[in-house]
């Protein structure tokens, strides 16, 4: 019994030692890797910090010249500059306004249409304001609106028109913007 437990014993520390040399190259591959993966991001870093764009030497232009000459604007100006945005978008808001005031009051100075004639109604609201938001719309495309109010509903009208071929021309013009339309007739005296 002692010659195959000395045998078991021998070959046993034969696979070990081959185990373990294996389990060694395996470790030492795996190290190497990993340290050449590290000093391949290491390189690569490296580069990108020293890279720097070239830069080209040339003569100054005139306009360059200009520029430099002028004072620099100071933070506080650039920070007014940025939020510029909302101080001219007030300012387009008040103009907008200001021009449909000055078209309302050239369209309540025209004289009111006697006989015959036609409007082209875009709209009928029950809230003044949509009524209003669709008038100044309107107005702004040139159009003579006005804003008519019967029973419970404000009725948003294009018009009037004496010749019935004008106001088929102004509806065919309205239908290709994208409006609902529908031609009346009004009778006065």
């Amino acid at each position: 019994m002692s010659r195959n437990t000395k045998r078991r014993r021998g070959k046993s520390s034969q696979v070990s030692h081959s185990s373990r040399f294996v389990a060694r190259l395996l470790g030492g591959l795996i190290m190497l890797s990993i340290l050449g993966v590290a000093v391949l991001i290491a390189y690569n870093l490296g580069v990108r910090d020293e890279e720097e764009p070239l830069r080209r030497v040339t003569q100054p232009t005139p306009a360059q010249n200009n520029a430099a000459q002028q004072p620099q604007p100071s933070a506080a100006q650039q920070r007014q500059a940025k939020y510029s945005f909302y101080d001219e978008l007030k300012k387009r808001n008040s103009e907008v306004q200001a021009e449909v005031a000055a078209k309302t009051r050239a369209l309540e100075n025209t004289p009111a249409a006697k006989g015959t004639y036609y409007r082209v109604q875009v709209g009928a609201f029950k809230e003044e304001e949509q009524a209003d938001r669709l008038r100044a719309r309107l107005i702004l495309r040139d159009y003579p609106v006005t804003v008519l109010r019967s029973d419970n509903y404000h009725l948003v009208q294009v018009g009037p028109y004496q010749d019935r071929e004008e106001a088929r021309k102004v509806e065919e013009s309205l239908k290709k913007s994208g409006f609902k339309v529908l031609l009346k007739k009004f009778e006065s005296n």
